[in-house]
Parts: C-alpha cells; sequence; structure tokens
C-alpha cells in the first residue's frame, strides 16, 4: 500500500501511527503532494505556504519500486478532479479493481467532471447505502 500526505508535520503522524499499528513493512508513506501536473507547488497550511512535490500518478506509477494499486482512496479537499486528470492512465490499467472518493470539492464545475473523468478510465458509480458520508465508490464492469 502506498500513502501520501503532503503536509509534513501530518506524515510525521501518521508514520507514527504505522508504526504503532505495526504495519510499516506493509505500507509506503510518501510525504508528497498528487495533482493533475509533477511539479513543486505550494500547500497552504493555516494561511502559511509550504513548497511541496506534487506528481501526477501516471508519472509515480512508472518509477520501479512503487506498488501498482488495486484499490485507490482518495480524501481531498477541493483537487479531486485534478488528481484524476493525473491518474488517467493508471485507472484505465488492468490492475485498478475500484476507486473510492470522498465527494467534497466545493467546486460543482470540479465535481460534475468527477464522474465522467472516471467513466473514460472504464470505472463505473457503484450503488451504496445512503450511510451519510459523501464517499462515492466506483469499480470496473468487468473486473472482480
Amino acid at each position: 500500500m502506498v500513502a501520501f500526505e503532503p503536509n509534513p508535520f501530518s506524515c510525521r503522524v501518521q508514520v507514527h501511527n504505522f508504526n504503532l499499528n505495526a504495519v510499516t513493512d506493509q505500507v509506503l508513506p510518501l510525504c508528497l503532494d498528487a495533482g493533475a501536473n509533477t511539479e513543486a507547488t505550494v500547500l497552504s497550511l493555516n494561511g502559511i505556504g509550504l513548497q511541496v512535490l506534487a506528481f501526477r500518478l501516471d508519472d509515480l506509477a512508472a518509477i520501479e519500486g512503487i506498488p501498482a494499486p488495486t484499490h485507490v482512496k482518495i480524501d481531498v479537499d477541493g483537487i479531486e478532479a485534478a488528481i484524476l486528470e493525473g491518474a488517467k492512465s493508471l485507472l484505465s490499467g488492468p490492475g485498478v479493481k475500484s476507486v473510492l472518493i470522498e465527494m467534497l470539492t466545493h467546486d460543482d464545475a470540479a465535481q460534475a467532471r468527477i464522474t465522467p473523468l472516471l467513466g473514460e478510465c472504464g470505472l463505473k458509480p457503484v450503488d451504496l447505502p445512503d450511510d451519510g458520508s459523501d464517499n462515492r465508490l466506483f469499480t470496473h464492469v468487468t473486473r472482480a
């Protein structure tokens, strides 16, 4: 499993939790951002701009040693569509079985692009019981 956390302070806590739960041999924590482009960018932390590296997931997946995902969970606030734009090849590939995405973006135009973007990758929405969350599950129809 690969876990992304661009905030270095949160990344430190995340790694500590992996250690407490004895899963450090199962998780590759990366203190990186994900986005539509591979570039240096600015992460806003309580009004403070912190320079971080953002990677298109398609670019990151091409690096040897980074395991290919079978299931993807995206829990970000507002850049869901940008992350999906940078992951089209990865999400269209044979290994990805499902994408669970928290649809909390406040940008209606970006939210409206999410389902079509995933559709371009061959992923279709799955009807889930309404549990009050904003999580949406998408799966490849022909894959188990």
